[in-house]
């Protein structure tokens, strides 16, 4: 893969302002075991953390994609969008509500946000060509942005009542040796009721 196959995409504001709404509302309902809740903290730094939102960041993916180029993606654990810890995605192929994506790490593992960590962890009873049931949420940016938000959760327990009457992922499944995983999607929605939804 050359540098000309990634496609950079700026972030725009709007995105950061969706991840603010996101980050409060895994604050309020769900509760983590990652470093940021490590013994060595103290009880008022978790509490902080939890309280700062940067606890439900942490657990929380967005992803732009644009079908057939790789596409750089970020993690928004540090509530902003540099992450030094990227991804490259393509998508392989789009019928109807079937996705198929390719994903190629930016090097190495160097913490739990690494994609190879992650699906690891996630998926670890997954064997290839397996269907796996998990919390992802579609939704469609507004037509001018001309790409679509994809909002992927890896917490494994979480209260999220309200957004799972608005649709979720029928199945998952996950080829680890190609790191190539497909999502069965049961509906798209518009980015407006998102926000709706989480205010």
């Amino acid at each position: 893969m050359t540098k000309k196959d990634i496609v950079k995409i700026e972030i725009p504001k709007a995105l950061k302002e969706i991840a603010d709404l996101f980050a409060k509302l895994f604050t309020k309902y769900a509760s983590f075991q990652n470093r940021y809740d490590l013994p060595s903290r103290t009880p008022q730094e978790r509490l902080k953390n939890r309280e700062s939102g940067n606890l439900a960041t942490y657990s929380v993916a967005y992803y732009l994609i644009q079908k057939g180029k790789y596409v750089r993606v970020y993690d928004f654990e540090r509530n902003d969008f540099s992450s030094p810890d990227p991804w490259d995605l393509k998508v392989i192929s789009r019928d109807g509500k079937e996705l198929t994506v390719e994903v190629k790490s930016s090097g190495p593992a160097k913490n739990t946000t690494d994609l190879d960590t992650v699906l690891t962890k996630r998926t670890l009873a997954v064997k290839p060509g397996e269907q796996k049931d998990v919390n992802i949420m579609v939704y469609h940016l507004p037509k001018d942005y001309g790409k679509s938000l994809y909002i992927i959760s890896w917490a494994t327990k979480v209260d999220l009542d309200k957004l799972e009457s608005k649709g979720k992922v029928e199945s998952f499944g996950i080829d680890k040796q190609r790191l190539r995983f497909s999502l069965k999607l049961k509906e798209y929605r518009p980015i407006s009721e998102l926000l709706n939804i989480l205010r």
